[in-house]
């Protein structure tokens, strides 16, 4: 039929159509030029060279609150998009002018919204692989959970015995496949602990430091009934992406609200997000239960040394209801349970609200001052956290240095003089700082940028108003007088509305909390001199992160928290969303992310090391 009316067309306007067919074509052609030959510029700027590197030690991924690994969502395609690009990967040419590739990547499968323990024991049980923990239950007669949460947290937080094993994942860079490794990590040897990179976007950062914690503690020792011993220096490195180290009020969307009666933090049990897991776990349910293995092992591989290797098809069980695991709550349908059954547990079930064992108490900002007292920084493991922020961040930091005269003078008056100017009520605009007049270009630009933003993380539509006017934050004292109330600026205290936590933000997670581990959420206090979670090596320095790292190897220090933020980026940035406008960002010059992802497994493999003492 288009045969016919082609051949039917007048052809002058054949004519003028074949030109403009050849017009588009062309310019496709060359846009796709252009995007080949800014992307492998960005490649060419943030060189990986392996001669450089000082340690090869592997590199571990942890997702954050609701994330998912590559197999479990086809439609999203994993969580670290970039992470495991060939783009993010490529090394150089081998001698015969092959493609080399950063090959010891992996990323971790925890729960999308346990509690930091049980995210950090399940990360555990990955590393050291299914085996290990099959013999300790057997040596210990205990169960797959108890081997790998701990008896007691079991009993005292869960309502379920069953456990599925989760596994480390990798994905070849060029033919896109993905592989588990139930072993546990490959080459990681019992006899001899071995250090291992971590790097963590937003709620996976606290969940490396717990495992730090756990590993310093002895709290896998006792479970196994060896010896106990400090191992947190398994951890060579701690990489925060967007870290929320020091929590976030995202948590009073998700049911988490402060009750003035009882002076403590109440979950509501029947909370938009809590509904709403409800549902998504009823609807995995509705044909069968949940309670087994989700993963589609396609071929068992071995390798040299005997561990096996499974390649892995996508899940597909759902197209987006990726699986929450949610079994040690026993939220997943039973055998012989009907739906209505089901579905009248699962609404009146209360356990987990009252128990508290859940992200959104872990990430509320309270609950992480009190993880911050227990969770010290390793003298012998390197930290680095990148923030995101929609201001400048460098201008921002600049001008917090300027005032730290202010500070030491609101120290030893014990109160801030100008506290109303420094907390925006309900409703107020954020003030705009260091404004500069801008081109039509730019302008155009810009606009252009923040509109991909949106389409790219539609998620933040909604939080971007969150914190700009505060109207969902259920504010406690109005009534208290800003000047004669010292903890006025405190979120702990009589306003949540702080320009602490709006002033700069990624839409999920104020730039200041992500920095580095505080003991006070007023963060004004740039440092606190008595209380230092960060360790006592050296307090935390700026750092930039954009530039390539084999000019900072040098300087680095293990124990020290080195800090920095890439303005204009938000929360899902550098994992999260897919990023299927990538070729548009990279054509504006916008595209930074395969920079920054290099750059982190180069600054990485730069780090050195002493041997780990027995």
């Amino acid at each position: 039929m288009l045969d016919d009316i082609i051949d039917n067309m007048d052809p002058k306007t054949k004519e003028v159509l074949q030109g403009l067919a050849l017009g588009v074509g062309n310019s496709l052609l060359l846009l796709y030029i252009q995007y080949q030959s800014k992307k492998n510029q960005m490649i060419k700027e943030s060189f990986n060279n392996p001669d450089a590197w000082r340690n090869d030690y592997p590199i571990i991924l942890v997702h954050g609150y609701c994330g998912c690994t590559m197999d479990e969502n086809w439609i999203l395609g994993g969580y670290f998009h970039y992470a495991f690009s060939y783009a993010a990967r490529y090394l150089n040419l081998d001698h015969d002018l092959h493609p080399q590739y950063l090959q010891n990547v992996f990323e971790a499968d925890v729960s999308p919204i346990g509690s930091v323990h049980d995210r950090a024991c399940e990360l555990y049980q990955q590393i050291v692989g299914k085996f290990k923990m099959e013999e300790i239950c057997q040596k210990r007669n205990i169960s797959m959970a108890e081997a790998v949460y701990g008896k007691q947290h079991v009993d005292e937080h869960h309502q379920s015995q069953f456990y599925k094993i989760r596994y480390l994942k990798t994905q070849d860079p060029i033919s896109m496949q993905m592989f588990a490794f139930p072993n546990g990590i490959p080459g990681w040897k019992e006899t001899k602990d071995q250090r291992i990179h971590f790097v963590g976007h937003s709620m996976g950062a606290i969940t490396i430091r717990y495992l730090q914690y756990l590993l310093k503690t002895g709290y896998f020792d006792q479970i196994e009934g060896t010896p106990i011993r400090d191992r947190s220096d398994i951890v060579a490195s701690l990489t925060c992406l967007s870290g929320a180290n020091n929590g976030t009020l995202v948590v009073n969307n998700c049911g988490l609200q402060y009750d003035r009666e009882l002076s403590n933090w109440v979950m509501n049990k029947n909370a938009v997000m809590m509904r709403a897991f409800k549902m998504h776990v009823f609807c995995q349910n509705f044909f069968n239960s949940q309670n087994f293995q989700q993963e589609k092992i396609k071929k068992v591989l071995k390798q040299k040394n005997g561990d096996k290797v499974y390649q892995l098809n996508f899940q597909l069980h759902y197209l987006v209801l990726y699986d929450l695991n949610v079994e040690m709550w026993d939220w997943n349908r039973r055998t012989n349970e009907s739906l209505y059954s089901y579905w009248k547990r699962l609404q009146e079930d209360t356990f987990q609200v009252q128990s508290k064992d859940l992200s959104f108490v872990d990430l509320n900002p309270a609950g992480m001052i009190q993880l911050n007292t227990i969770v010290q920084s390793n003298p012998n493991t390197y930290y680095f956290s990148i923030t995101n922020g929609y201001r400048d961040n460098n201008t921002i930091k600049s001008r917090e240095i300027l005032r730290i005269h202010k500070k030491i003078t609101d120290q030893a008056l014990g109160y801030k003089i100008d506290m109303d100017e420094e907390i925006a009520l309900n409703k107020t605009k954020m003030n705009q700082y260091n404004k500069k007049e801008k081109s039509w270009w730019d302008q155009i630009n810009n606009s252009v940028g923040v509109f991909i933003k949106y389409l790219s993380n539609p998620i933040f539509s909604h939080l971007s108003f969150f914190y700009e006017t505060q109207t969902q934050v259920d504010a406690l004292q109005r009534h208290l007088s800003n000047y004669f109330n010292p903890n006025m600026n405190n979120v702990d205290a009589a306003d949540y509305v702080n320009k602490d936590w709006t002033e700069d933000n990624d839409f999920a997670i104020a730039r200041k909390s992500s920095e580095f581990p505080r003991m006070t959420n007023d963060y004004h206090s740039l440092l606190d001199q008595y209380n230092k979670p960060w360790g006592h090596i050296g307090d935390p320095q700026i750092m930039d992160f954009i530039e390539n790292p084999i000019f900072q190897k040098d300087y680095l220090r293990p124990g020290v928290w080195y800090f920095g933020g890439v303005p204009r980026s938000d929360h899902l940035d550098f994992c999260g969303i897919p990023p299927k406008l990538h070729p548009i960002r990279t054509l504006l010059g916008r595209e930074y992310r395969i920079k920054i992802w290099r750059n982190i497994y180069s600054r990485l493999k730069m780090l050195k090391f002493d041997e780990i003492k027995a």
